[in-house]
């Protein structure tokens, strides 16, 4: 993951600003982002009171917005009776359930704390199903070794070139186990021919359309091969339908991950998986001691109510679409064509986009106009997906889309 320096200021209870350097792993690649000290709802603020609409969301993570009261009465309510203890308790299974009856075939729910530690799960498990140990990988899956192998740019929108590189303190080796593919067929056809492949881990965002088409071909050709289907689905589940892309196209995978939005910012992940695949679990010594802590689990549970009860997918492709549509038509009128606002494969994960006859002039323009809507407290990613919250509402999007328009109007006119 990238490190990025960032000035941050601070002011004392003597009322004075002292600029701190802080190395921040993951950070904002902007200057003078501030101390953030609370959050409510759509809102994260300063140590000097300032609010700033965030529509980063915590990467994805917070879904139903900051310190949403349900949420925080199931945790409390979890910590006043105990949250780790030894055996068996019912959230686990109720859970468990409820999450495995949104994706057919999925019969049991292993629990984890991060993204990346349910990808190694799943890794382990179909490479021991298997009996293979190589895996193709189509997106970004954490960073452990074996999965920072080859590429150092995330997410391959299909405007930016592939960067590849070394990851420092990565063993060689480890390109050895797992290789990066796209999903172009021949390429696929070559790698998964050679007869090693455990798996292929796909993030559904590097789909390209037709989706549908595109991710059933992926899946026949896996299967023709012997090889299973990992879909991760941690920037997608819950926010495109209630079983992700998965359940959008209605097409599912041997192995589903889940993490961000899960339980709102709370620390889960969670691997669901066929009996088939589940089989070898003992053998392949899946466990960790915080495995089954509850206050996750209890974050996930209140969160999941909320999602269903205000069919969260729904309303944030609507007000994704609007986002675009409105943006998009006020750039154009603006006189800001090389602008655009678009859905990182859907609306809900908002993306800039510049179009421009250099690759590197288009990735700066970008940068300058996150780093405008943050001087306007707006919290903006310019090279990543962002991601609307239930908490943000339309009244917040139009005043967003007002800010980002006059931005975009304005470096296109410093540009020239």
């Amino acid at each position: 993951m990238w490190i990025f320096c960032i000035c941050i200021q601070i002011r004392d209870a003597m009322g004075v600003q002292d600029n701190i350097s802080h190395v921040l792993p993951g950070g904002l690649d902007l200057s003078g982002v501030p101390l953030f000290c609370g959050a409510q709802g759509a809102f994260v603020f300063d140590s000097a009171g300032n609010s700033y609409l965030d529509l980063i969301s915590g990467y994805g993570t917070v879904i139903a917005g900051h310190a949403n009261e349900a949420i925080v009465e199931e945790v409390a309510k979890t910590l006043r009776t105990g949250h780790y203890m030894y055996g068996h308790h019912d959230l686990l299974s109720s859970l468990g359930k409820r999450l495995t009856a949104l994706f057919p075939g999925t019969v049991d729910a292993l629990f984890f704390k991060t993204g990346s530690e349910a990808v190694q799960c799943a890794a382990r498990l179909v490479r021991a199903t298997t009996r293979r140990e190589r895996i193709l990988r189509c997106g970004f899956h954490g960073w452990h070794d074996q999965f920072m192998t080859e590429n150092v740019s995330w997410h391959d929108y299909g405007r930016d070139p592939v960067f590849k590189g070394v990851v420092a303190g990565v063993p060689t080796t480890s390109g050895n186990i797992v290789t990066r593919v796209t999903l172009d067929a021949e390429s696929l056809e070559v790698e998964l021919s050679k007869g090693d492949v455990a798996a292929l881990i796909l993030d559904p965002v590097q789909l390209i359309a037709p989706y549908q088409e595109r991710l059933r071909d992926v899946r026949e050709r896996c299967w023709a091969h012997g090889a299973l289907l990992i879909i991760d689905e941690s920037k997608t589940g819950f926010r495109v339908s209630p079983a992700g892309v998965q359940g959008l196209l209605n097409l599912y995978g041997d192995v589903t991950i889940l993490s961000k939005a899960v339980a709102n910012g709370f620390p889960l992940s969670v691997v669901l998986a066929s009996e088939y695949v589940l089989a070898e679990r003992q053998n392949a010594k899946i466990m960790g001691t915080y495995n089954e802590e509850l206050s996750a689990l209890a974050a996930a549970k209140a969160t999941l109510d909320i999602v269903f009860e205000r069919k969260a997918w729904q309303e944030l492709k609507e007000r994704g679409d609007w986002l675009l549509g409105r943006v998009n038509e006020d750039l154009q009128s603006a006189g800001c064509p090389a602008f655009s606002l678009a859905g990182y494969r859907w609306s809900c994960m908002p993306v800039l986009v510049h179009r421009g006859d250099a690759v590197g002039s288009s990735r700066e323009l970008l940068s300058i106009v996150a780093q405008k809507l943050l001087e306007r407290r707006i919290l903006w990613l310019p090279h990543h997906m962002n991601f609307l919250s239930l908490a943000v509402d339309f009244d917040s999007l139009a005043e967003f889309a007002k800010t980002l328009v006059e931005i975009c109007a304005e470096v296109e006119r410093d540009k020239s």
